[in-house]
């Protein structure tokens, strides 16, 4: 009997185990597995010649996302395995084009038979005389009440200027803090260390680009220039276009995401203490604003 219930015992303990171990294997793959990513686009300089075309895929391409859209119409597609779970395409222009046709038939055929839907006049409803009031009570109703909507939007006014001040004050010295300085440097820091682990694998093109402002224009290529030593930048080509308000060129962009980025980046910022203490205080600033206080 005893070794019938270490047997059953061992049996459970091994599903369980087994259960356990698909379950981290599962938390490993979500954590490590990459999903690739790759899209393209290309335009002449407006919206009718603008082309964009993306692919997604995870786990080994058992899992793939298509989206492509041009003028003409515009693709999505969404496969697990062979198995097509969402397939979206946009309605051809012809086909609004022949209802609307047809509605403008029915439209016609109506008028040409001269069909008016009947009108029905109904008598005003009985209205009970109102009680006469005199010239000088009318005045005197009539300066009270101006008198009192004044003052209770004066009251109003003052009172909203003052919470507005009150929340400035209160943020300005949560920022001011510095514990506050402490944490924001250092998620700046972490920040940019995972912006520079989602930097596309590749990225290369050629775009020629002007906006309404010169200065805007000045302002983007400035930007650029900064950029351009990284490697992610260095295939990437900008021609600024001063006098004119221009977006032409193509783009081809292809990297990978690993959600194991975001989970570091949050383990370390929660080990932070100055971390922890800056988001209990901005919760309980966040409170205090929303109860007007």
């Amino acid at each position: 009997m005893l070794g019938v219930l270490l047997g059953i015992l061992k049996v459970i303990g091994i599903i369980l185990l087994a259960i356990l171990g698909l379950l981290v294997l599962l938390i490993l793959i979500v954590l490590f597995l990459a999903i690739k990513y790759e899209a393209s686009g290309e335009s002449a300089g407006d919206f009718e010649s603008t082309q964009v075309r993306v692919k997604v895929s995870w786990l080994w391409s058992l899992l793939r996302v298509r989206f492509s859209y041009s003028k003409e119409d515009s693709k999505l597609s969404v496969k697990i395995l062979w198995f097509e779970l969402i397939k979206e395409e946009s309605p051809d222009e012809s086909s609004y084009e022949n209802t609307s046709e047809i509605s403008h038939e029915v439209v016609s055929a109506r008028e040409d038979s001269g069909e008016s839907t009947p009108v029905t006049k109904e008598s005003p409803p009985l209205q009970a005389e109102a009680p006469r009031i005199s010239t000088e009570e009318k005045v005197k109703t009539e300066k009270t009440s101006w008198k009192d909507k004044a003052m209770k939007i004066f009251q109003k006014i003052k009172y909203t200027l003052k919470s507005i001040y009150d929340k400035i004050t209160s943020v300005k010295d949560f920022l001011n803090e510095e514990t506050t300085k402490i944490a924001l440097r250092y998620f700046f820091k972490q920040l940019k260390k995972l912006l520079r682990r989602l930097t596309p694998k590749r990225f290369k093109g050629s775009v020629n680009i002007g906006f309404d402002d010169p200065a805007t224009t000045g302002y983007l290529m400035a930007g650029y220039s900064a950029l351009k030593p990284l490697a992610a930048f260095k295939e990437i080509e900008l021609y600024p276009d001063l006098e004119n308000k221009v977006l032409s060129g193509d783009l081809y962009i292809k990297g990978k995401i690993r959600m194991v980025y975001f989970l570091g980046m949050a383990i370390t910022l929660l080990l932070k203490k100055e971390i922890r203490q800056t988001v209990k205080d901005g919760l309980a600033l966040q409170k205090g604003v929303s109860n007007g206080k």
